[in-house]
């Protein structure tokens, strides 16, 4: 159930919709408990900024075997432009990333290089600002 989960967002995730330069990118905040999205709000400047701050913020890759929590949230915010990021595990640009948040765990992210190869990492950062952001 978990992996058909996870598939189903990812898939959620990755539908890409042709934005004309008019149009607001929303930032997604997917349930785990609930399997679906629960907000969406336009992406702007300060967030983006969080999540970039976060990118440049990477301690280490993220160990854990089964990394999707049981419980908490998964935060998708489009980044436009695209950041770079370069560190000793990948050097690529990044046009989205995924900040996960479990109920009891550290916060990761989640991100896709150029080929479409997922990493996943820890960071230096206070998810509780981004949270206060979004629920404006």
């Amino acid at each position: 159930m978990k992996k058909k989960l996870v598939a189903c967002f990812l898939a959620v995730m990755f539908i890409t919709f042709s934005a004309s330069a008019q149009e607001a990118r929303l930032v997604e905040v997917f349930s785990i408990e609930q399997e679906k999205v629960i907000k969406t709000v336009p992406s702007n400047a300060s967030i983006q900024k969080e999540a970039a701050n976060y990118l440049a913020n990477i301690t280490d890759i993220y160990r854990k075997v089964s990394p999707i929590p049981k419980e908490g949230t998964m935060v998708k915010i489009p980044l436009s432009p695209e950041v770079q990021v370069k560190n000793r595990w990948v050097d690529t640009k990044v046009n989205q990333v995924i900040v996960v948040i479990g109920k009891n765990e550290e916060p990761f992210l989640m991100i896709f290089d150029d080929k479409n190869n997922l990493h996943l990492f820890t960071f230096k950062g206070d998810v509780k600002t981004l949270l206060s952001k979004l629920k404006k």
